[in-house]
């Protein structure tokens, strides 16, 4: 035989190991309530804050920063917005801890990582619509 052979000094494995996948997807409802039980905690802990709008003209970083410190959600804040803006993106990238995200990706490690969560009033309508 070959000295690949198992039963040889430094030869094959018999029966190595083999690649699989281990991921499994969340039954949709289960994400719905997850969604729900996480928005629920916040909107009860009051570390939710809803505005009309957020808009900048331009990307700086130190309007974004002005608008939390007004909101007094400087630390670790979550922004939902109703679509993706860059503005807004760009505004805030530099600002460690703050992220923002449009309804359509938002998720419950996000909404439980967060210390502050700023929601746009139709953000806000579109998550009702979507977890109602």
């Amino acid at each position: 035989g070959t000295n690949s052979s198992p039963i040889w000094v430094g030869g094959g494995i018999v029966f190595g190991p083999a690649p699989r996948d281990y991921s499994f997807s969340l039954p949709k409802k289960m994400k719905v309530a997850a969604l729900k039980s996480a928005l629920s905690d916040k909107l009860e802990n009051k570390k939710i804050i809803i505005i009309d709008k957020l808009s900048l003209e331009e990307n700086k970083t130190s309007k974004m920063v002005e608008i939390l410190k007004n909101l007094q959600a400087f630390k670790k804040p979550l922004i939902i917005t109703e679509k993706e803006d860059s503005i807004i993106a760009l505004s805030v990238r530099n600002i460690k801890g703050a992220q923002v995200l449009p309804v359509s990706k938002i998720n419950t490690y996000d909404l439980i990582n967060h210390e502050k969560i700023i929601i746009t009033k139709k953000a806000l309508k579109r998550i009702e619509e979507v977890l109602i």
